[in-house]
């Protein structure tokens, strides 16, 4: 997210924004990333954000945070939010950021499989990314990668300032993927895949806000990752100088990666509001503390704004004709996805907002086939998924949270404890020497000859 608005580029970070497929799964290891509290405007800032397969952390991009030393970052992904996010590592020169947290060092390295450098396949590219700051994952299709050069060869001069040239994140001189592909807001650090469903890249950066469809991404293949801090504390001395200048950087005085940074307003300019207030349909109580988005389609721009104790929310920003239409996004926890159109033209007050309440979901009933064929503690079985999915997460207890920690599909494990109505099973198994357990549903596992065990 680097802010800045420059004639006609701005860099929008990755991933596009088609319809949601009805049958797109979410995957677990792409990560809505929120950045809330930076000193530059905007304060609030929503990204994307994968982790890799052998990697202790979230890879995102850097652009968006490296102005936030005592910013707020959380992840949330399927299963739930990893909070207190630190930046332990980067890629200057590649703009990418690795994130971690307690949690997340304490856990296995899962995430997405990235393949061996010398055999990057480029066929059939995808991309998975929150668009406009969405709390749903969107998939994209149809990347072609058109070449890979320098990204200086992609940015017309004309749209080359001095400050984007100075700040040297992304360099101007690294190899990326000039890809035929229209980003939007919201999907900078997303991963790209090949058909092999392998990390190829992440996207950075577009051209005219994505819209004319040029883009780059950064190679996962070049990347060079270097501890931001060393054992005591500090600064790595070879690149101490690079990150002060980042951090004092205004991403205003740049050229932006993410149109997520309307225009400014001078103490001239007649403010435009937009407002409204959250209220539960059948309690007709507040909704507070909830999440409101307003997208602008036409300028390339999402403003963040939360509702107060009371369920009041306001938006601010300067006019502009590519702000007349936009849509006000409402996703709030146990309520339904609300889409509300916004015409500034007619309406700036929206008043009373009314959510209506999610149905309870169903507690499913145990199935009568008997999955495992020998239930009985010590069992040798193999992990299965019922979503095609490479892995699946474990549970604090037969109907418990679902916990940070997933087991590969396939893996050889034992049964430790039973469930009484024989739906769940507490399994076992060693990971990097590390003993594992965790409960899965009786769905999930079957009798394997192949066990060892």
């Amino acid at each position: 997210m680097i802010l800045g608005f420059i004639v006609g580029l701005l860099f929008m970070a990755a991933n596009l924004a088609l319809a949601q497929t009805p049958t797109f799964q979410p995957n677990p290891h792409v990560y809505r990333i929120t950045i809330d509290g930076c000193p530059h405007s905007p304060a609030n800032r929503r990204q994307t954000g994968f982790r890799v397969r052998g990697q202790a952390g979230i890879v995102t991009a850097l652009h968006g945070l490296a102005d936030c030393p005592a910013a707020d970052i959380n992840a949330e992904y399927s299963d739930g939010v990893l909070r207190g996010l630190a930046l332990v590592a980067v890629d200057l020169d590649r703009d990418m950021a690795l994130l971690t947290s307690p949690e997340l060092a304490a856990g296995t390295t899962i995430g997405l499989a990235a393949p061996p450098k010398d055999t990057v396949a480029l066929d059939g590219l995808y991309a998975i990314g929150h668009p406009y700051g969405k709390t749903y994952q969107e998939p994209t299709t149809q990347i072609t990668i058109t070449y890979m050069m320098t990204l200086n060869r992609i940015i017309p001069g004309v749209f080359l300032t001095d400050a984007f040239a100075e700040r040297r994140s992304p360099d101007l001189q690294i190899r990326t993927l000039f890809a035929e592909a229209h980003f939007v807001p919201g999907h900078s650090g997303a991963p790209v895949l090949n058909a092999q469903n392998q990390v190829v890249g992440m996207v950075d950066g577009g051209l005219k806000e994505g819209f004319i469809g040029k883009s780059w991404l950064i190679p996962w293949s070049d990347v060079v990752w270097q501890p931001l801090y060393d054992a005591a504390g500090r600064l790595q001395p070879t690149i101490k100088a690079r990150w002060e200048l980042l951090q004092q950087n205004n991403p205003e005085l740049a050229l932006s990666f993410l149109s997520t940074y309307p225009e400014q307003p001078t103490s001239s300019a007649n403010l435009i509001k937009v407002s409204g207030r959250l209220v539960d349909q059948q309690t007709n109580r507040s909704v507070g503390n909830t999440e409101v988005l307003l997208v602008f389609d036409k300028a390339g721009e999402y403003r963040v704004s939360y509702s107060d104790l009371r369920g009041f929310f306001v938006f601010e920003f300067a006019p502009s004709k590519d702000r007349a239409v936009g849509t006000i996004w409402i996703e709030a926890d146990g309520y339904e996805y609300l889409p509300q159109p916004v015409d500034l033209g007619t309406a700036r007050s929206f008043g009373r907002i009314l959510l209506r309440r999610l149905s309870p979901t169903p507690t499913p009933q145990p199935t009568a086939t008997v999955i495992l064929a020998t239930p009985t503690p010590h069992t040798c079985v193999k992990v299965k998924s019922l979503t095609n999915a490479d892995e699946v997460s474990l549970r604090e207890g037969p109907t418990g949270k679902v916990i940070n920690t997933r087991v590969s599909v396939g893996e050889e494990v034992v049964v430790l404890n039973i469930s009484d109505d024989r739906s769940a099973y507490e399994i076992g198994y060693k990971n990097e020497g590390r003993d594992i357990r965790g409960w899965l549903l009786a769905e999930n596992l079957e009798i394997s000859s192949l066990c060892s065990n």
